[in-house]
């Protein structure tokens, strides 16, 4: 096996057996973002539908187009903290994608990536969790259309970056499809040594109704109702920002003792 392959199959591993066994979710097949088609996988930003073969599978060494239900990862999931921040690389929706988990990683040239929408109206599915596993830059969600959240709960998870700047945003509005879906902060339940500090942006209104769990980390609310109609609760290690323009939310001052700014 080359070795570039070996790293991947080692990562693949690591996502799913160790990462995902930790935050109890469904199995499912992981595959590595791999525009080029190339073997092992490079980064690159291009357009993320059904039809292309684009997604690297370590188990088979093989490239393959997307199938609905698999963990999409973004790069290298384990990097370290670097020097400085590189590309921003995209991924552009177009088409109609469920995902079981998503893991935004690090580029190979110290980038990062984010999702936006194609141009075709497509809608993304989330059954599972949320990782901002990269160290540098900030990673986006913005389509056209609300993200749909499967009923049960999702667990974002964030890996902090050197300086002010917060590590992952959801521009779009997040709404729930069969039942209650509620979203968990928690930083450490995708690796103990992410700091508290990592950051989770909502700048939508969001119609999720199973309630906001901040656990390990920092949500910011920038929009009225971006934190669904359910019940919030923070943890001793948790910490919401209230910020944005006319950010009236009606959880808001539940927790005055809470509301901290980024530092």
């Amino acid at each position: 096996m080359k070795k570039g392959t070996m790293r991947y199959a080692r990562l693949a591993a690591a996502v799913a057996g160790v990462v995902w066994g930790s935050m109890h979710v469904a199995h499912a097949q992981t595959v590595t973002w791999d525009p080029s088609g190339s073997i092992p996988p490079t980064d690159g930003s291009t357009t993320w539908d059904t039809t292309t073969p684009e997604w690297y599978n370590s188990t088979s060494s093989t490239v393959a187009a997307w199938t609905n239900g698999e963990t999409a990862v973004f790069g290298n999931p384990t990097s370290g903290v670097q020097a400085a921040s590189g590309p921003a690389y995209s991924a552009l929706l177009y088409a109609n994608i469920t995902a079981q988990n998503i893991v935004f990683g690090t580029s190979a040239d110290s980038g990062y990536y984010s999702i936006f929408d194609g141009g075709n109206g497509s809608t993304l599915t989330l059954s599972g969790n949320l990782v901002k596993a990269s160290a540098v830059g900030e990673s986006i969600i913005l389509l056209s259309n609300p993200i749909n959240l499967t009923a049960g709960d999702h667990v974002v998870s964030v890996n902090d970056t050197p300086g002010p700047e917060p590590e992952l945003a959801i521009d779009s509005p997040m709404q729930e499809v069969g039942g209650a879906a509620s979203i968990t902060v928690n930083n450490a339940a995708y690796n103990s040594g992410y700091s508290s500090y990592g950051t989770f942006v909502l700048n939508s209104a969001n119609n999720y109704s199973g309630g906001t769990n901040i656990v390990d980390g920092i949500v910011t609310d920038n929009a009225a109702g971006a934190l669904g109609t359910g019940t919030v609760t923070i943890g001793s290690i948790g910490c919401l920002a209230i910020g944005g323009n006319n950010t009236t939310d009606h959880q808001s001052d539940r927790y005055p003792a809470r509301h901290v700014h980024r530092r």
